[in-house]
């Protein structure tokens, strides 16, 4: 039987709102040629910036090390996620290093009397809206004394949608010493979904605002 499979392989991986490919070269002996690094440089030459490692590491472990490498401290700002990105920070041996404290600010009370947000701001756009987000992050930051906040407003779903603003637009947003910056979604999937997507976006956003 002629043997048809290519060497290397890519096989493709799909999870929640990531991507992986492995690729494996099939060796006959030890002097073999390097037919991994050509395959690598092609997949780097089409998702460039989208990849966020060459390796073992996931998104939060990525993020993690870059603000360990910059002695830079983190808070978060959460109301859809409901804590799960300082959970996944906090996740990782050594996460104090860098990871100072959270506010899950579900109730805009809480947005209000501990994050700062203005009440005219709220009533004006909204809590779901690129305003909110970057006032969460810049009152976390202010609040906390970090380096970076980040933080993440959204409607998660099933329900509290309407045409303007539906089931699966969150809003984050990143702060720092540069300034403030927001990032929109529009995700889609049940709850769950759409705040583990969220998540692993906001350590995007990080390791985006670090390299």
């Amino acid at each position: 039987m002629i043997d048809t499979q290519v060497n290397p392989t890519i096989a493709p991986y799909a999870a929640e709102g990531e991507c992986m490919f492995r690729v494996t070269q099939r060796i006959d002996s030890e002097n073999g040629p390097d037919l991994l690094t050509p395959v690598i440089e092609e997949l780097k030459a089409r998702f460039g910036g989208h990849i966020y490692e060459i390796g073992t590491r996931s998104m939060k472990e990525v993020a993690y090390d870059l603000l360990l490498a910059g002695n830079l401290t983190i808070s978060f700002a959460e109301s859809c996620t409901s804590g799960m990105v300082s959970s996944e920070l906090g996740d990782i041996p050594g996460a104090s290093k860098v990871f100072s404290g959270a506010v899950v600010s579900y109730d805009n009370r809480i947005k209000t009397a501990v994050l700062g947000v203005p009440e005219i701001l709220l009533d004006t756009f909204g809590a779901v809206s690129e305003e909110c987000a970057a006032a969460m992050a810049e009152g976390c930051r202010k609040l906390m004394g970090t380096d970076i906040a980040v933080s993440l407003t959204g409607i998660a779903g099933p329900d509290g949608g309407t045409e303007e603003k539906p089931v699966g637009l969150v809003y984050l947003a990143i702060s720092d010493k540069s300034g403030t910056a927001v990032k929109k979604l529009s995700l889609r999937g049940n709850r769950m979904r759409i705040r583990r997507v969220a998540s692993l976006e906001a350590f995007n956003l990080i390791r985006q605002r670090l390299i």
